[in-house]
């Protein structure tokens, strides 16, 4: 079997190399830091307050975050000419 005829290219024929990261996989990367910083702000409340049942508000203020910083990177810049 040729390369040409190769089904699967390979890692370095790949054609999705070098293009922008999909805006997607950019939010859930939002999530994901929002969540990471929330968790120890949950447990900082917990800790202050000796009630380890608020540990799930240091991480939904946390999500909210992600969230708004998802947010507000997806606005155009062009938007504010209207």
């Amino acid at each position: 079997m040729t390369s040409e005829d190769d089904p699967d290219p390979g890692p370095d024929r790949d054609p999705d190399v070098g293009q922008d990261p999909d805006p997607d996989e950019e939010s859930d990367n939002n999530i994901a830091i929002g969540l990471a910083l929330g968790a120890p702000l949950g447990v900082a409340i917990a800790l202050v307050t000796d009630n380890w049942g608020l540990l799930g508000i240091g991480i939904a203020l946390g999500l909210l975050f992600g969230v708004a910083m998802g947010r507000s990177g997806d606005e155009d810049e062009g938007s504010a000419d209207r």
